[in-house]
C-alpha cells in the first residue's frame, strides 16, 4: 500500500464526458445550497494516509492472483457518468472509476478500458483538473501491460500536481472525496471477488482496511457540514462500528537492510495478524454494497 493509490487518478484525469473545464464552471457546479469553508488539511496527513490506502493496482493484482476472472458487471457502469450532476458526484465518482481502470489494466481488456479512460478524462474535465493529464500517455500505458512502472510513476507525479493544485484553490474537499471513492470501489470489488473465490489472503486483505477507514471517517469528518458529506459518513461511521470488532495483532521483528537492483533499502519485518468472522465479513458487505450504490446512482 504505497504512493501507487494514484494509479486511480492518473487516470482518473484522462477521459467520462460532460464538459465544462474552468474553474469557473466548476463553482457554478457545486452543490452551492450550504458554503463549506475549505478545510486546508496538511499536505503530510493526506499523503499519510494515501501511502496507507491500497492502490487500485494493488488490490487487482491481489484479485487476480487470488485467481478471480475478470467480471465487467461489477464495474461501475460508464453511462452513469452523465448522472453526476454536482461537484460531490463527480470527486467522489472520479476516484470509483479510477480504480475501475486500475482493475480492467491488470486483466488487459483493452478496449474497456479506453471507455474508462475517456469516462475519467470526461470528469475531469468537468471538475477542472484535466489539463493536468497527458491522455496520450495514459492511454499508451495503460494499453501496454508492460508498462506497469511507468503508469505508477507517472499517476504519482500526475497526483501530486492535482493535490498542490486543490490545495492552491482551495479544493481540499475534492481531494479527500475522490480518495474516499477509489477506496470504496476497491473495498466493494474485492469483496465481490471473495464472496465468489473465498480467497483467505483477500479476505486478510478486507480486514486490514480497518486502520484506512478510521484515517478516511477523520478526514471527512472536517467537511461534514456539507449534507452529501453528512451523508456519507453516517455511512462509513457505520461501517466502522463493524470494522472496530476486527482484530489486527502486530509481531514486531527488527528491519532488515537488503540490496534491491543495486540499492540498499531498509525492509521492515514487523508482521501483522488479522483476525475477521464471517458474520463480520457479511455485515461489511451489506453495509458496502449499500454505500456503494448510493453514491454510483
Amino acid at each position: 500500500m504505497k504512493d501507487r493509490s494514484y494509479i486511480l487518478l492518473a487516470i482518473l484525469l484522462s477521459a467520462c464526458s460532460t464538459h465544462s473545464s474552468t474553474d469557473e464552471r466548476l463553482t457554478n457546479s457545486i452543490d452551492s445550497a450550504v458554503v463549506v469553508p475549505d478545510v486546508q488539511v496538511s499536505e503530510k496527513t493526506i499523503q499519510g494516509i494515501m501511502q496507507s490506502v491500497p492502490s487500485p493496482l494493488e488490490i487487482s493484482t491481489m484479485i487476480k492472483e487470488s485467481g478471480g476472472d475478470y467480471d465487467r458487471g461489477i464495474l461501475n457502469k460508464v453511462t452513469n457518468a452523465s448522472n453526476y450532476n454536482s461537484t460531490f458526484k463527480k470527486s467522489i465518482n472520479l476516484g470509483v472509476f479510477s480504480t475501475d481502470l486500475g482493475y480492467i489494466n491488470i486483466y488487459s481488456k483493452s478496449s474497456d478500458a479506453l471507455s474508462y479512460i475517456s469516462c475519467v478524462k470526461g470528469i475531469s474535465d468537468d471538475l477542472g483538473i484535466g489539463q493536468f493529464f497527458d491522455l496520450k500517455a495514459f492511454k499508451r500505458l495503460a494499453e501496454n501491460n508492460n508498462n506497469y512502472d511507468s503508469l505508477l510513476l507517472i499517476t504519482t507525479s500526475t497526483f501530486e500536481d492535482i493535490n498542490r493544485f486543490l490545495k492552491e484553490k482551495k479544493r481540499s474537499e475534492q481531494s479527500v472525496l475522490m480518495l474516499s471513492g477509489g477506496w470504496i470501489e476497491a473495498l466493494h470489488i474485492a469483496l465481490k471477488v471473495h464472496e465468489a473465490n473465498q480467497n483467505e489472503d483477500l479476505k486478510e486483505k478486507i480486514g486490514e482496511q480497518k486502520i484506512v477507514l478510521e484515517k478516511i471517517v477523520l478526514l471527512l469528518s472536517n467537511y461534514k457540514a456539507r449534507p452529501e458529506v453528512k451523508d456519507l459518513l453516517a455511512d462509513l461511521e457505520k461501517l466502522n462500528e463493524v470494522y472496530k470488532k476486527v482484530e489486527i495483532s502486530y509481531t514486531y521483528q527488527e528491519s532488515v537492510m537488503k540490496e534491491v537492483d543495486g540499492v540498499l533499502v531498509v525492509e521492515d519485518q514487523t508482521t501483522s495478524k488479522v483476525t475477521i468472522s464471517d458474520d463480520q465479513l457479511n455485515q461489511i458487505r451489506s453495509i458496502v454494497a449499500d454505500l456503494r450504490n448510493r453514491i454510483t446512482v
